[in-house]
């Protein structure tokens, strides 16, 4: 899903995923892209537990969490942190 701007054009967003400035081409950014972002390959495993948070969102979610499956529309700048860990089976 794209952002358009009133003459047809694509609109780029600038955001900040783990420190690096990456440009977003779309009206919303799923929690998927953000670990596609963030990490090259994404860390593969059983017990792989990955958290993002970000600040600087839109006014109505100016910072939060985003869970597997979820999306946040983007503005310019927001700063996204994405992690990964392994979680223990017990």
């Amino acid at each position: 899903m794209s952002l358009e701007t009133s003459g047809g054009h694509t609109r780029d967003h600038p955001v900040v995923v783990n420190g690096h400035t990456n440009t977003v081409a779309a009206e919303e950014i799923s929690f998927e892209e953000l670990l596609a972002l963030a990490f090259s390959p994404v860390p593969a495993g059983r017990h792989r537990v990955f958290t993002v948070t970000y600040r600087g969102g839109p006014a109505d979610r100016p910072e939060g969490s985003l869970t597997p499956g979820s999306t946040v529309r983007v503005r310019d700048w927001m700063a996204f942190h994405v992690t990964h860990s392994s979680s223990s089976s017990a």
